[in-house]
């Protein structure tokens, strides 16, 4: 696999193209989160602290189990490999008790609701999943509460439940897209107010390649489920006021997975208006190098790409969500997967070509209790295994596209257990 061999490069925004600066975006997506509770559901202000311990447990891939009131790690087949209910972490005689066979019943289920959109809302699922780090930084959270509504021995499954759904109301009014325009809630102000603190700017090696890449023929695409209006501050912010000549194609909202798993004719294009700064009501068939487009279907996008002359097209989205980007792709189009892995670092072998990558400041992938996000390699972890079985090249940091040669060939590394790059072998 060589770079020069794609003929289009499709980037999602959050997470890949830019870099957030997870020491300090964690926190404040916890903090974000606890000021609702304290302030609009009248919880407990204790819950304001935050120790290092609790930033250890802000680990994605790990699962809250509603039916148990557990948190666990699960296998790639289903299997608890830890648990840990309110502050107390489960020997393996109590997970057996819990989970008869260590085996979670909802695996089977919820494989179905994280290979295809689910009309299901995440208020009335058996679980939480935390896949990403918008939603990991709650964990210590519900950790704590749980723990004190244990101590309280009153309905303790009735007052959980009342708490999931607080929790959720909480991620809604914090994360609701018309909050950005409006200047509510306490996620987007704070990022309106202090980006610096929470995103990096890209390198100017990064920009450089994706410029190159641009000239030298190679579409580039923006494939964001973010809104224009938040990708607007991410982009300026990272890549500069002329960000949108970077890239051919700029698609936001797209509704990802549906974006991809749905049927094209389910999920038309809509234009940015950027006048009235509102989604256009007609809808489009095709998508231009000219407008921005909201929502739509992802093979109207690779007829584009098609169109634009070839005939051996090599696509690849460029993404780091499970069950957003990697797993969709994979099993409903024609395109490759690269996926972003921040967790992967320990893999890596960053010499002297790689030193912008190097300085950055990473989460370890290490979490003292719950172990590696990886598992290991008689147990990989639910989200290690799906990137064993679907990812074609996996980076830790989209930084290192800025240090590949085009006519490099990107080979992995014998006994490149999760195909990363660059190996460290």
């Amino acid at each position: 696999m060589k770079l020069r061999e794609f003929s289009a490069l499709c980037f999602d925004m959050d997470f890949t193209l830019v870099n957030y600066a997870l020491e300090k975006f964690l926190p404040m997506v916890y903090t974000a989160t606890v000021r609702y509770l304290v302030e609009k559901k009248g919880y407990d202000e204790s819950l304001y602290k935050l120790t290092q311990s609790d930033m250890d447990l802000m680990r994605q891939g790990l699962i809250l189990d509603k039916s148990t009131h557990a948190i666990i790690d699960v296998s790639s087949e289903g299997e608890v490999l830890s648990a840990l209910m309110g502050e107390k972490y489960l020997s393996s005689k109590n997970i057996e008790e819990l989970y008869p066979g260590r085996m979670w019943n909802t695996f089977h289920s919820m494989h179905k609701t994280y290979e295809c959109e689910t009309s299901k809302s995440v208020a009335d699922l058996s679980y939480i999943f935390f896949d990403t780090a918008f939603v990991s930084p709650i964990i210590p959270l519900v950790s704590k509460q749980i723990q004190t509504l244990r101590e309280r021995e009153d309905d303790f499954s009735g007052q959980c439940n009342s708490f999931y759904r607080d929790l959720v109301d909480s991620l809604t009014f914090n994360y609701h897209p018309d909050n950005f325009k409006q200047g509510t809630g306490h996620y987007f102000p704070e990022m309106v107010r202090n980006t610096c603190d929470y995103i990096e700017k890209a390198s100017p090696e990064l920009i450089k390649k994706i410029r190159d890449l641009r000239k030298n023929g190679m579409k580039i695409l923006l494939l964001t489920a973010s809104h224009i209006d938040y990708t607007e501050l991410l982009m300026n912010y990272c890549y500069g006021r002329e960000w949108r000549d970077l890239f051919d194609v700029i698609c936001c909202r797209i509704k990802k997975p549906g974006f991809f798993s749905f049927p094209a004719n389910s999920r038309p294009f809509f234009v940015w208006n950027e006048v009235e700064k509102c989604a256009g009501e007609k809808i489009v068939t095709e998508v231009n190098d000219k407008e921005i487009f909201l929502e739509g279907h992802w093979t109207v996008v690779d007829n584009w790409i098609r169109s634009q002359g070839g005939t051996d097209h090599k696509i690849a989205y460029v993404g780091d969500s499970f069950k957003s980007d990697i797993l969709p792709t994979k099993l409903h189009t024609s395109w490759m997967i690269i996926s972003v892995v921040q967790e992967g670092r320990k893999f890596l072998n960053l010499d002297a070509n790689h030193e912008h990558v190097a300085k950055k400041r990473h989460v370890e992938t290490q979490c003292d209790s719950f172990g590696s996000f990886f598992g290991t390699k008689q147990k990989p972890t639910l989200n290690a295994g799906k990137l064993l079985e679907h990812s074609d090249l996996t980076i830790h940091n989209v930084e290192v596209l800025g240090n590949i040669r085009e006519d490099e060939e990107l080979n992995c590394g014998k006994g490149n257990f999760y195909q990363f790059y660059p190996f460290k072998s």
